[in-house]
């Protein structure tokens, strides 16, 4: 266990190691004790290693360690508030250099499909290897293209050849694609994401079930899987399947998250997703209002607890 925060010019950082977790056979759960000095010998080589990786391969086109910057979003990626500025800093000597082997066995194979199978090993390695620990589930939303940007950083270093390791859209952006995805943004990054507000994902949503509606046969059946804790964002789900061209026939909450998972813990994480059943509205169907859902509410509600 190590605490990891910035790397500071001449190759040290303010990373220490704290404790160190051992497992065995014959007792379960783990146990903790503190450093010693064969300890802290390993760590010191594991140091010296990646210094003399980094100092040999600078001439590189692209560096092997991830020199991409971490962007601060708040609420989200916050540890760039501790001077974790680049998504390298987020990883120990020890676990990059472990990562960078993978990479040189992964660049190493002659087949493709065995270079992106051991791509996906990587990424799981760099999610359980990292000192920051495991990503989870936001409750608000997930910008899932920065979010994927750690392991990118790592993937696009194993296998560079691949199509998918380059922005079809951009070709100057190292990162994923950012601008085409759509998601409300400008509250997390207003300088990147000034223009993603409400707007632009109502608009976008309409855009995307309206180009469904067109798609699917009359008499087809849509499934859209949504979960939210705002009504603002129920609100921009649903303008955009009524502009779209929708109409709602039915919902189901279905349990989708790991009761276990990290996001879960003390928290008031969404457990479940609401699907909602949906046709194409003909042309001429008018759109309910809300009024017209106040009126017919108590009675539905009342037939329902009499069925119920």
């Amino acid at each position: 266990m190590r605490s990891q925060l910035k790397q500071r010019k001449g190759g040290t950082d303010d990373a220490r190691l704290i404790a160190v977790v051992t497992m065995t056979k014959d007792q379960e759960g783990r146990r903790y004790r503190l450093p010693v000095t064969e300890d802290l010998v390993v760590v010191e080589g594991a140091k010296k290693s990646f210094n003399n990786l980094e100092k040999n391969a600078s001439n590189d086109a692209i560096s092997p360690i991830p020199d991409e910057i971490l962007p601060l979003m708040s609420g989200t990626f916050n540890v760039p508030l501790y001077g974790i500025s680049h998504w390298r800093n987020m990883f120990t000597h020890r676990q990059k250099l472990a990562l960078l082997t993978l990479i040189e066995e992964i660049k190493s194979l002659s087949k493709d499909y065995l270079k992106e199978l051991f791509a996906c090993v990587l990424g799981r390695c760099a999610d359980y290897w990292s000192s920051g620990v495991i990503w989870a589930q936001d409750y608000y939303a997930v910008p899932y293209a920065d979010l994927s940007d750690f392991f990118f950083v790592w993937l696009k270093r194993a296998i560079p050849e691949h199509p998918l390791m380059h922005d079809p859209f951009d070709a100057n952006n190292p990162l994923t694609p950012k601008d085409r995805e759509l998601c409300e943004m400008s509250h997390w990054d207003i300088e990147r994401y000034a223009h993603k507000d409400k707007d632009f994902f109502e608009d976008g949503m309409a855009t995307a079930f309206s180009e469904g509606r067109r798609v699917l046969k009359e008499d087809g059946i849509g499934c859209v899987v949504f979960a939210h804790k705002t009504t603002e964002g129920w609100e921009a789900l649903l303008s955009g399947m009524i502009r779209g061209g929708w109409t709602l026939t039915g919902s189901w909450p279905i349990v989708t998250e790991h009761p276990g998972r990290l996001r879960s813990h003390e928290s008031a994480a969404l457990a479940t997703s609401v699907h909602l059943v949906c046709r194409p509205r003909p042309e001429d169907a008018p759109v309910g209002d809300w009024g017209e859902v106040l009126r017919e509410l108590p009675k539905r509600v009342k037939d329902w607890m009499e069925r119920l």
